[in-house]
């Protein structure tokens, strides 16, 4: 009779990432015409922790950020919020985003800086009390002493947090709107942090919603190039990347139906390139899949295979940037919250499959990505 114990975890992550990977090795995944980035190009795997991550103890944050780096990732996403810095008007606290800052940097993490959200006073309304879109030159200010501050620590600022979502832009999701929020940012981050590179778009899976709630990643990609003039559109002008989050859970990153960001990144990069936006490169600044108990959750062992896959997936395609998995950590012990669920850790500290699969795949012996 065969024995029904289950294969000890480190013969069954090596048998998974050994599945996942043959293919890479054997050339199927290779299409014709596509080509891999060579490796020198590549700038690591990242994790993108969220907000959550701005409020742990300095022994927590250190632990964290520095078994992120003995994982193998090379950078991190830090939010930098307006809305957290300065609750109240004319009174702006740097202190949780310095102490982030610089646990980061001393774990050896390269930092993207996520600049996101108005705080309450700032907010604006229209006649009707309809909230409107960001202040553009107010927040351009803030961007600016950002950036100065962060100089010599953040390597790369992104723009905003999923601006294609009513949930996360404040208002009606406007690619005119966040294009002109781009335009008077842009320019005040390259005057304080020429060094720095500017990322635009952290787009969110989303469909073309009739109540305008949300927009597809291709129409905002679209419709924000046309809000640019010709001469704005090019790489290493306003911008030298569009990011976007490419979930795929629950089903795997190559799966052709429709919701599947990642499946359509192509596409996403073909419509910015008719756009007028060239050789674009794309950033993956969020990606994951969420364990637990929720409706939307997976297995431990399908979130260690998503997680694999997209990075495989992602590196055999020709235009692709860093990507950062969400998240490292469970913030919390909330099964049926899925948002609580995408680390690869669990907040207790248990390493789940995911950990041991990722750590395999960024060994130095592997791929290099």
């Amino acid at each position: 009779m065969p024995s029904s114990r289950p294969l000890p975890r480190g013969v069954a992550v090596v048998l998974l990432v050994a599945l996942l990977a043959a293919p890479l090795v054997g050339g199927a995944l290779w299409q014709a015409g596509r080509r891999a980035a060579p490796a020198d190009a590549r700038t690591g795997v990242g994790f993108s922790p969220g907000f959550e991550l701005l409020s742990e103890p300095v022994p927590a944050l250190r632990r964290d950020l520095r078994a992120m780096r003995e994982l193998g990732a090379r950078r991190i996403r830090v939010d930098v919020s307006w809305a957290q810095v300065e609750p109240v008007e004319g009174q702006r606290d740097w202190t949780t985003v310095d102490r982030v800052v610089r646990e980061a940097r001393a774990a050896g993490l390269e930092v993207l800086g996520l600049l996101v959200y108005e705080p309450s006073w700032a907010r604006r309304f229209g006649d009707a009390g309809a909230p409107l879109p960001v202040d553009p030159d107010a927040f351009a200010g803030f961007a600016a002493e950002a950036a100065s501050r962060y100089r010599d620590d953040v390597t790369a600022w992104e723009v905003w947090n999923e601006p294609n979502t009513d949930r996360f832009w404040g208002a009606a999701p406007d690619p005119a709107a966040y294009a002109a929020v781009v335009r008077a940012t842009s320019p005040a981050l390259r005057a304080a942090a020429p060094e720095a590179e500017v990322v635009v778009g952290a787009l969110a899976p989303a469909r073309n919603l009739g109540n305008g709630a949300t927009i597809r990643p291709e129409t905002f990609v679209r419709d924000f190039y046309s809000a640019l003039a010709p001469e704005e559109r090019a790489p290493g002008v306003l911008f030298d990347a569009l990011s976007v989050h490419p979930y795929s859970f629950p089903v795997r990153p190559t799966a052709g139906v429709p919701w599947n960001t990642f499946a359509r990144l192509e596409s996403i990069r073909a419509t910015a390139e008719e756009a007028g936006g060239g050789d674009v490169e794309i950033w993956l600044t969020e990606y994951g899949a969420p364990t637990g108990a929720s409706d939307r959750a997976v297995g431990e062992w399908r979130q260690a295979l998503l997680v694999v896959e997209g990075l495989l997936a992602a590196r055999r395609l020709d235009f692709t940037g860093p990507v950062y998995l969400y998240s490292y950590r469970d913030p919390r012990a909330a099964p049926q919250d899925f948002e609580a669920n995408f680390g690869l850790v669990t907040d207790a500290g248990r390493r789940k499959p995911a950990y041991w699969a990722l750590r395999l795949v960024l060994a130095p012996w592997w791929s290099g990505l």
